[in-house]
């Protein structure tokens, strides 16, 4: 077979555990390229009615470690939910326990597409760019992004992520972002139009009374980390070093939502915020070196805590920081200058107390009773401007024998038809593969006769002038403007057929097998019947053509049986050998797909079992440890090799695999997985 053989003895390796981190970074790599892909019906102009009442918002949150930009969500979040509307935040990362989320918080795993959970909405809001034509793609809901800034705006970018940013920019239904400054680098340098509706600072929890940190010796207070270069964070060891060079009595602490690469003074990794509060309280001053922000909230919190802010004269400071009256400023890169300026505050003491005055005086501007009302107003002005895309003519669904997970699978697939610019969509369907486990594949179910014109054609006017209308009217800052969109296309005459709700196909019951088969505790068997007049199949590689567009809306083949896969599997004879218990031609069968470019990932998994039905389990190791470098965030290849560890006596850090296996989920961004492996592991140990 060709497979390289290495020494595995249990007793002289360690603990077998996933490198989840890597996982997390390749699968995050994987759905943003797939977006990339993606191309959406341009919008045509139009309105509806949005009766009165609250709102249905579902939020895409881009990450939930501590930062200015996450917690202005998930205020965001938590305001308008107590404010009666029906919030929902999603993210492929965990709950945040820095701050109090009290709108529902839905975590989704890496290997699925974050907008494939977005639940029935008025809006939706992109957290981030590269989220806009996912969610412009479920055809469900008007889209909003929430610009917040990055480097998109404020750096030299190269032709190609050029591109791609802008063909996301410009699809949003609607814009809006923290400042002026921001609006016009939308403007200027994509096109994009967008309303102005500003950060504020939780006042409850940012004030000059609560208890401040306490320290032995005076502490300037950083926040950042160090990996993010636009921080500034070697201009702030620079400062640091200037200031104490002379003896000052002077200590550094060190706000950071991850562990720096390069730590120095004291640091503080994501602290909640009454601890974070408590920080600015407690320092003799804040001091910012970024190179560029959108908005810098962390100044704003020092200023609503009553501490003198000494930053550079980047883009967002310049949003509220006036020099002099509420903080002392310095170019961005000018480390004398910076020391400077923070020599003057720890100095003078009555131009300290000047600054704390005049930045509380600017924080009680950025109150959430105001800003909560003009989001609200934004919102309503971008559902009411958007009308849902119609069904074109033309589409052909295959949805004969399958039975999808969720009743309401159908319709959203139309909804999918209608948005996009593509003439096919695939959704993942499953079938029995052996005892207990079922394989998911991707299936084109729909395809469409005529092409379509894409959002590359969509202009800025039309709906976008009523949603700025709407948003003037209503006080919310009409004047920096924003574009809004309505749906394409019309008439349908399709014909679309849906199974009933999942109800077959699980927990099979198989029986009888050979004798290898019993060792390793796996019963298989043959039977069944096979399956015909199936859609097409997409690439083996498990990348879709140019002409499809994956919808996660997974449905169940119910014509499929063990030993009977559906016709689209590359493997189908390799499979059913399996299935009788005929290992080795099994394996042969498997090992040719194997060896097709492209095809290594989908086919080796099934490689490795059967070399464990063999008995060469040195081998499936070897193999399963060469699979999970190649490919980690694939969530099969964490199951084996904790499998594999396991049968070779390896000690298996079961909780490790579990936890990993429940972040990354399905395996989605291939062409074939394991369904559910999160049961699979937790059913194993």
């Amino acid at each position: 077979m060709g497979l390289r053989l290495k020494n595995t003895d249990p007793a002289i390796a360690g603990p077998l555990r996933p490198d989840l981190p890597t996982a997390v970074t390749v699968a995050r790599r994987h759905e943003f390229a797939a977006r990339h892909s993606l191309s959406v019906a341009a919008r045509l102009p139009g309105a509806r009615d949005l009766p009165p009442g609250p709102l249905r918002l579902c939020y895409l949150a881009p990450r939930t470690d501590v930062g200015g930009g996450a917690r202005i969500l998930f205020e965001h979040g938590n305001r308008l939910t107590a404010q009666g509307h029906e919030v929902a935040v999603l993210s492929h990362f965990p709950r945040p326990d820095w701050i109090d989320v009290r709108a529902r918080f839905v975590q989704v795993p890496f290997g699925v597409e974050l907008t494939s959970s977005v639940p029935a909405c008025d809006v939706i809001v992109c957290g981030y760019w590269d989220q806009i034509l996912a969610a412009r793609a479920l055809g469900r809901a008007a889209v909003v992004h929430f610009e917040q800034g990055d480097f998109h705006l404020f750096e030299e970018i190269d032709r190609d992520t050029f591109a791609v940013a802008s063909r996301n920019l410009v699809a949003a239904d609607a814009t809006i972002t923290v400042g002026g400054t921001v609006a016009s680098v939308l403007e200027s340098r994509f096109g994009v139009p967008a309303a102005v509706v500003g950060n504020a600072v939780d006042r409850t929890v940012f004030t000059p009374s609560g208890p401040p940190a306490t320290a032995d010796r005076p502490y300037l207070l950083f926040v950042g980390w160090d990996g993010n270069g636009f921080k500034g964070m070697d201009e702030m060891r620079r400062v640091y070093s200037t200031l104490t060079a002379s003896g000052r009595p002077l200590d550094l602490v060190w706000v950071t939502p991850r562990p720096p690469l390069d730590p120095l003074g004291r640091v503080v990794v994501s602290p909640d915020q009454s601890t974070l509060a408590a920080l600015f309280r407690g320092a003799a001053a804040y001091v910012c070196c970024s190179r560029y922000e959108s908005f810098s909230l962390p100044c704003l919190e020092a200023m609503a805590s009553g501490t003198p802010v000494v930053a550079t004269r980047n883009t967002g400071v310049l949003e509220y920081a006036r020099d002099g009256e509420n903080a002392l400023l310095a170019d961005v890169g000018d480390v004398p200058a910076l020391a400077a300026q923070a020599a003057r505050v720890l100095d003078d003491a009555p131009l300290a107390a000047r600054l704390r005055e005049g930045g509380l005086t600017t924080a009680d501007a950025y109150s959430w009773d105001v800003i909560v009302g003009r989001l609200e107003a934004a919102y309503r002005a971008a559902a009411g401007a958007w009308t849902p895309p119609e069904l074109p003519p033309g589409w052909t669904f295959t949805l004969d024998g399958l039975a999808f997970a969720d009743p309401a699978a159908p319709e959203a697939l139309r909804h999918v038809a209608a948005a996009t610019a593509a003439r096919a969509i695939a959704v993942p369907v499953s079938y029995p593969a052996f005892e207990g486990h079922r394989a998911v594949r991707w299936r084109v179910v729909a395809r469409r006769g005529a092409s379509v014109s894409s959002v590359s054609s969509v202009s800025s006017g039309g709906a976008g002038d009523a949603f700025r209308a709407d948003l003037a009217a209503a006080g919310a800052g009409a004047d920096d403007g924003a574009g809004a969109g309505a749906g394409a296309g019309s008439g349908s005459g399709v014909s679309m057929s849906s199974g009933d709700a999942l109800t077959a196909g699980r927990g099979v019951s198989i029986s009888s097998g050979s004798a290898s088969a019993a060792r390793r505790g796996v019963s298989i068997s043959s039977g069944g019947t096979s399956a015909a007049g199936r859609a097409a199949p997409i690439a083996s590689n498990g990348v879709i053509d140019a002409d499809a567009v994956r919808a996660y809306l997974p449905a169940a083949d119910l014509t499929a049986a063990v030993g009977a896969p559906p016709a689209d599997v590359p493997y189908a004879a390799a499979m059913r050998d399996f299935a009788a218990g005929r290992i080795e031609p099994a394996l042969d069968g498997f090992m040719t797909v194997f060896q097709r470019p492209g095809s290594r990932a989908e086919a080796g998994r099934w490689v490795v079992l059967c070399l464990l039905e063999l008995g060469r389990d040195v081998e499936a190791a070897e193999l399963v440890s060469g699979a999970v470098r190649e490919y980690p965030d694939h969530s099969d290849y964490h199951y084996l090799q904790a499998m594999v560890g396991r049968l070779t006596g390896r000690r298996v850090d079961r909780d490790a695999y579990a936890a990993a296996i429940g972040m990354l989920g399905p395996a989605t961004h291939y062409a074939e997985w394991f369904e559910d492996p999160a049961s699979l592991i937790r059913g194993r140990f």
